[in-house]
């Protein structure tokens, strides 16, 4: 399962705040932080034990702290002479080299003894594993995180960014990227824009940024961007392994057509252009009472769909649309996909497990 993770930036907040904070994710499947150290100063002696103590208390917690490092910092804080010594001191499990350094130093830090992981930048280069190969890299000690994009329109596109994350995990290179929320009140840079890695996740809600992120099995970590995500939010992120579409069901439904809808659903493998086709649990309602409701009305994608008792043996079929046509007085509409959830009909694939949660306007989940 795809693991959560989170986002820290402790300067000018309060240890208490900071370890109340921590602590909130505890009852999650979270294993990893982002911590970045570009801002410390190398007389800052105050600021850089607040840093050392909230990363204390992040491993007393069972959670991995990766940093952002870059040349300037490593030189201005003395690190030069044993970078992989004074990270592992400072408690970090990884560095994440945003200004990378040439291919043979990199491949030398990959080979470090003390386990630190060596991260690299995912969203630029891919062709860098290829030369990291060729000169004998350690792969076992190298990570891989996307960056996230505080400015809108400059977060990556959903092709580059399935491309580039299939290069990675075509090395079996454990990878991470990120989603932003609404209610964080806390970041690296004055912009308030969200903190997204896809453009296409700007504006959505964090629980559908995390739903399409975990269906592309490009990422094994999620990392929440930005600090201070309020306790409602956080809960909004359901970690399983089924795709799920949330759904804003059509009033005056039988019973019938409700239990239909919140059945397990399963994509049925021989692929059609119109609809995805969940027939598995057909045999149990042929006999069923599924009146028609409408004439033949316009369908658009996301629509779902069960077909009536004047349809026969195929009555209980449920389907969801994935372009607009015009159905039958045969099927009834009996809902609609969320907007922010029917990017996720680009990643079911036949034989995929899915269900459908039925949400009510105006709650967290429907207007976020």
């Amino acid at each position: 399962m795809v693991k959560l993770g989170f986002s820290l930036y402790p300067e000018g907040q309060d240890l208490e705040r900071m370890f109340a904070y921590i602590d909130g994710f505890k009852g999650y499947d979270c294993e990893r932080v982002f911590l970045s150290l570009l801002q410390l100063g190398v007389d800052d002696k105050e600021t850089f034990d607040h840093y050392r103590r909230i990363v204390a208390y992040c491993q007393q917690a069972g959670f991995r702290v990766f940093a952002d490092l870059n040349p300037d910092f490593i030189k201005k804080m003395g690190w030069e002479d044993d970078l992989i010594g004074r990270a592992a001191a400072f408690g970090l499990s990884g560095i994440r080299l945003d200004e990378s350094y040439d291919d043979d130093q990199l491949v030398e830090l990959t080979k470090n003894a003390l386990g630190i992981q060596i991260e690299l930048n995912m969203s630029t280069e891919p062709d860098l594993l290829d030369r990291l190969r060729t000169k004998g890299a350690n792969f076992s000690q190298i990570t891989a995180c996307h960056n996230f994009y505080p400015r809108r329109f400059t977060g990556l596109g959903t092709t580059y960014f399935q491309n580039i994350s299939q290069a990675y995990s075509n090395y079996g290179i454990e990878r991470a990227a990120f989603i932003s929320a609404k209610t964080a009140t806390t970041g690296p840079w004055p912009v308030f824009e969200g903190l997204p890695t896809l453009e296409m996740h700007r504006d959505l809600p964090i629980h559908a940024q995390y739903k399409w992120l975990a269906a592309t099995g490009l990422v094994d970590h999620i990392i929440i961007s930005n600090q201070f995500i309020s306790a409602e939010e956080l809960a909004s992120i359901v970690q399983n392994d089924t795709m799920t579409f949330d759904v804003q069901l059509s009033e005056g439904l039988s019973e019938v057509e409700v239990a239909i809808v919140t059945e397990p659903h399963a994509y049925r493998g021989d692929v059609s252009d119109y609809v995805v086709r969940s027939t598995g649990h057909r045999a149990r309602y042929s006999q069923a009472r599924i009146l028609p409701r409408q004439a033949g009305q316009a369908v658009k994608r996301g629509t779902i769909l069960i077909d009536n008792q004047d349809y026969a043996r195929y009555c209980g079929e449920l389907q969801l649309a994935l372009m607009e046509f015009t159905a039958s007085h045969k099927t009834n509409l009996v809902g609609q996909i969320c907007d922010y959830d029917l990017p996720l009909l680009d990643l079911l694939l036949p034989w995929q497990a899915f269900s459908l949660n039925p949400v009510i306007q105006g709650d967290s989940h429907a207007d976020e």
